[in-house]
């Protein structure tokens, strides 16, 4: 009996040692908002106000839809998840993103307006994604990028900055024009500064 007993736990013992050998830590899943990233990292801000940052050099891209700043993110990693600017970061096995609607994202289009004196022309601006800007039939006046400011992320198009160049006079002067949003929808813009107003409309 006794013999059968030690034969008994000596087995278990060695399930037990087996088991904890085959053990590898379980991927941990953190979600929060880009604050920043690159080519082989991402930092997010989680909802209890926490900037992680993950080594994405070898994680499952496969669902990233694009690395937005402002977007949510996903992250599934191992090891330990640390503060943006740590040496020593977890790393990411797979990242998932979705992007977040904002108001800036009703500026990108072709927005115009009739172009003075000149009958049946209109002029305007192209707004593009990534803060860049083209002019339409503004000869003296280069738009080359813009960016939006609001209350926050998802409200973020209280104002818009166009930068460009002024061309006129033999020389050419870069600008910088802060213009509050009046208005905006599918179909219209409105810009104003001081007494100045642009209506446009966008460009189907």
């Amino acid at each position: 009996m006794k013999t059968n007993k030690l034969i008994r736990t000596s087995g278990i013992l060695a399930l037990a040692l087996a088991l904890a050998g085959c053990r590898s830590d379980t991927d941990k899943t953190v979600s929060g908002i880009i604050y920043d990233g690159s080519m082989n990292t991402l930092a997010i801000v989680t909802a209890q106000g926490d900037t992680l940052e993950f080594s994405t050099m070898d994680a499952d891209r496969s669902q990233m839809n694009g690395l937005l700043i402002g977007d949510s993110a996903t992250v599934t990693y191992t090891g330990t998840a640390t503060p943006m600017g740590n040496p020593e970061i977890a790393v990411a096995t797979s990242v998932v993103t979705r992007h977040i609607e904002r108001a800036s994202d009703r500026l990108v289009g072709s927005w115009t307006e009739p172009a003075p004196g000149q009958e049946g022309q209109k002029q305007g601006i192209v707004i593009e994604p990534y803060g860049v800007a083209r002019s339409i039939n503004m000869a003296t006046l280069r738009y080359e990028g813009w960016s939006s400011t609001g209350s926050s992320i998802y409200d973020d198009a209280c104002t818009v900055v166009l930068r460009g160049q002024s061309i006129g006079n033999g020389q050419t002067i870069a600008f910088s024009d802060t213009m509050r949003v009046d208005k905006l929808d599918a179909d219209s813009l409105v810009l104003s500064r001081g007494g100045y107003t642009m209506r446009l409309a966008r460009e189907k």
